[in-house]
């Protein structure tokens, strides 16, 4: 059904990557005791406070919950482009071919 599970493995990725600002951020948002305090000043807090799990608390919902979305969306995105690169009358791909795009040997060098 799907045949890029990498879509979904790079969201995992890089949501990973980047949930300890997705944190701070919610802290400063919704903790009085935090707000108007800058971004190191809230990530060394958590950190000292509750180390890198303290970063990383709901990240196991937050992508189990996401990842099923992408995944959708990249399967219809591919969906949608080979049917908007094929032929209605009879089916077949109009998607150019390498050859159509290469360069003349005259001007290749």
């Amino acid at each position: 059904m799907f045949d890029h599970p990498h879509a979904v493995s790079s969201f995992v990725v890089h949501r990973t990557a980047f949930y300890p600002a997705d944190t701070v951020k919610s802290m400063v948002q919704t903790n009085p005791h935090h707000m108007g305090k800058g971004f190191w000043e809230t990530f060394l807090h958590i950190y000292r406070a509750e180390g890198y799990r303290g970063l990383y608390r709901g990240w196991v919902i937050t992508a189990s919950r996401a990842a099923p979305a992408h995944a959708v969306i990249f399967a219809v995105y591919e969906y949608t482009m080979k049917l908007l690169r094929s032929d209605p009358k009879d089916g077949s791909n109009t998607r150019p071919n390498k050859d159509q795009y290469a360069m003349h040997e005259s001007i290749r060098d």
